[in-house]
């Protein structure tokens, strides 16, 4: 046997290379001609088994991996044929592909189309959700390097494919995971931070999905250290998908990965449920035909380095006749929020809300009846605006600040956070105004965080009120979805109530003051071994007794929280004060 990878040479007595197929960190790929003149794929990973150096090599992990999968059979699996040791390399004899969905994309744009047609792609992902969720389910693993790259095509079948990575879940644990062989554009935030979860894969696929539908990917980063930042903690742009994709890819793409949804197959489906009824139409590219028509409204995008070129204003800018949109200043999976110059000049903030059930049209208009009735002195005044089913945008004027900017104001200056008596402050004002607005309309605001707080002088004013409970959870949404960070564990169980929003609460203190979220995990003996039912939480900059009060508003289950808002945001003062 000879490792020499060149036309005509037998790495394997009786297999003859014929052509590169693609070469990347792992090795190279090449067509090979087979005993029996049958063609076949021959794949080299660089390394050697042997090695004095105590990391294991690629041809160790790809070895490993291939130890695992190579008992499991399915269709939708591409096949190995033989795996042999020559030289430093490890040779992998597979099945021979047609090409894989990162050339059929590249097929589909050369005609003229922005992706892979949405019917055509969904049959594609459904076969490959099979085979990954087989593999977790069944026998426990994760593929970890989901990509088009690694889809492959054989007779319009996809076939899974390259295992290099793939890995029994809690293999790795403390960082141990190669983040050096991971794919960026792809990883889950999970796999950013060291460890895996039975849902990676599907945040893989959400991913892949994206780009192949679009031509895009959901994040922008140039390089692994921006990605890393993005997956783990930004929010991803979905706006190029189609309205009723959105809310699923946004599940799928969630940070916590119990936030996904139960199986990458169920994924796929919800995706079919969402287009059925409408035409499987792709887009075209204007490339020769004349320009489409300017829209009625044009928005100038922030300045990037992109020669001042204009961009087209948001869905549903059409509501809003007589306004300028200056700049898109926040993007999310169920909102976009611009900045805007009314008539007059007057400068004012529309966040255009997206993600309700479009087929409701009845549930709509009363929850739009509702919103507008709402007006309280602790809220921010909100013009609503809707125009049909799936179409609303909320108008306000600029925050004066928000909590959230306060809290960059301190920082800035060097101070870990806010002063504790001014953040007591804002925490009682907060909590006696979502008191008030309960008793007022009996909803929560569930989506509490430092944003929609809003500090006008000496007043605290609640923005975002009645979205979560009014369109998203009657749609089916999970309301943790939309602010992960702050969010209280019974809503990841669709349980919403009143005692989620002093959770909460809870949450922003602690940052307020620390500059860092409380963190789960082992308790402090001195201060902790009691207080915790469950899952001990640890603190920073806050004192004994105000540790105490957070700790019962942090409670796993909401009925041993404090009875209100007002009653925690009072025994915390009392605590601060001790």
């Amino acid at each position: 046997m000879t490792s020499v990878k060149a036309p005509n040479a037998e790495p394997i007595p009786g297999y003859r290379l014929l052509e590169p197929l693609g070469r990347g960190g792992f090795g190279e790929v090449w067509k090979c001609e087979a005993p029996g003149g049958l063609f076949k794929a021959i794949k080299f990973v660089d390394g050697h088994a042997d090695s004095l150096d105590s990391a294991p090599t690629a041809a160790d992990e790809e070895w490993q991996a291939i130890e695992r999968i190579k008992a499991i059979r399915h269709p939708f699996l591409l096949s190995m044929e033989r795996v042999e040791r020559v030289g430093r390399a490890l040779v992998i004899v597979m099945e021979l592909a047609d090409t894989n969905l990162h050339h059929v994309l590249e097929g589909h744009q050369r005609a003229g189309l922005v992706g892979v047609p949405r019917g055509e792609l969904l049959a594609y992902l459904a076969e490959a959700a099979e085979v990954l969720d087989l593999l977790n389910t069944r026998h426990g693993l994760q593929h970890l390097d989901v990509k088009p790259k690694n889809l492959f095509v054989v007779s319009n079948h996809v076939k899974v494919a390259d295992f290099g990575l793939v890995s029994g879940l809690g293999r790795f644990q403390g960082g141990e995971l190669p983040l050096g062989a991971i794919t960026p554009l792809y990883a889950s935030p999970e796999v950013f931070q060291g460890g895996i979860s039975p849902h990676s894969d599907q945040y893989s696929l959400a991913i892949v999905y994206h780009e192949l539908l679009t031509g895009t990917l959901p994040f922008d980063g140039k390089n692994a250290r921006q990605l890393l930042l993005q997956h783990t903690t930004a929010t991803p742009n979905l706006l190029r998908l189609p309205p009723g994709d959105l809310v699923i890819v946004a599940r799928a793409l969630s940070k916590a990965p119990e936030e996904r949804f139960p199986s990458c197959l169920e994924f796929v489906r919800a995706l079919a449920k969402a287009g059925k009824g409408s035409a499987d139409v792709a887009v075209v590219r204007p490339m020769t035909s004349p320009a489409p028509p300017t829209p009625p409204v044009q928005a100038t995008r922030p300045a990037n380095g992109d020669g001042g070129r204009r961009q087209p204003a948001p869905y549903g800018s059409d509501m809003l006749p007589g306004h300028r949109f200056v700049k898109c200043v926040e993007r999310g999976p169920l909102t976009e929020v611009w900045q805007v110059e009314g008539p007059g000049g007057r400068p004012r903030l529309v966040k255009f809300v997206y993600g309700f059930d479009q087929r409701r049209a009845v549930c709509q208009r009363e929850a739009v009846a509702r919103l507008r009735e709402m007006r309280h002195p602790a809220l921010v005044p909100t013009e609503v605006r809707d125009d049909g089913p799936g179409r609303l945008a909320l108008v306000t004027d600029l925050p004066p600040r928000t909590l959230r900017e306060r809290w960059q104001e301190c920082r800035g200056e060097g101070s870990s956070g806010l002063p504790r008596e001014e953040a007591l402050r804002h925490v009682a004002a907060a909590a006696k105004a979502l008191d008030a607005l309960h008793e007022a309309f009996g909803l929560p605001h569930l989506a509490l965080n430092p944003r929609p707080l809003w500090l006008d002088g000496d007043r605290l004013l609640v923005a975002d009120f009645g979205l979560v409970p009014l369109f998203w959870l009657p749609a089916g949404r999970s309301a943790a979805q939309f602010n992960p960070r702050y969010a209280a564990p019974e809503l990841l169980r669709k349980q919403a109530g009143r005692a989620a929003d002093q959770y909460s609460l809870a949450v922003i203190y602690h940052e307020m003051v620390s500059g860092a979220l409380p963190q789960r995990g082992s308790p402090s003996p001195s201060r902790f071994g009691r207080s915790r039912p469950s899952q001990a939480v640890t603190f920073e900059a806050v004192s004994d007794a105000e540790a105490d009060v957070l700790i019962r508003a942090l409670n796993d289950d909401p009925a041993r929280r404090f009875s209100s808002c007002a009653e925690f945001a009072q025994t915390l003062a009392d605590a601060a004060r001790r």
